[in-house]
């Protein structure tokens, strides 16, 4: 139980084609990530955590000198198949991913 975060954490780096970054020692976010910040939560309830939880990409990307990157939040709930979770991202960047998948 207490690993479900971790595994969290896994699954959407696989999926987002991304690499898990373990606590131990961990600056900035959770996955590594070619254009993304990626924040994973895992939580059953979420409440008014969503802007805390892009805040929290947004400073993973500064402390480690990548602003350049989109800060987006993975949002999952414990049972939920992860193609229904949630990606939060600010407006403001949506245009910028749109772009990035148009490139071949």
């Amino acid at each position: 139980m207490g690993k479900r975060w971790k595994n969290a954490e896994r699954e959407v780096a696989r999926r987002l084609g991304g690499t898990r970054v373990p606590i131990t020692g961990r600056k900035g976010c959770d996955i590594v990530h070619p254009y993304l910040g990626v924040e994973v939560k895992s939580r059953a309830s979420i409440g008014i955590y969503l802007w805390d939880f892009l805040e929290q990409a947004e400073d993973g990307l500064a402390q480690t000198g990548e602003s350049e990157k989109i800060p987006v939040a993975v949002i999952h709930r414990p049972g939920m198949d992860y193609d229904d979770a949630l990606l939060l991202v600010r407006l403001k960047d949506f245009p910028h991913i749109i772009k990035l998948g148009q490139v071949k």
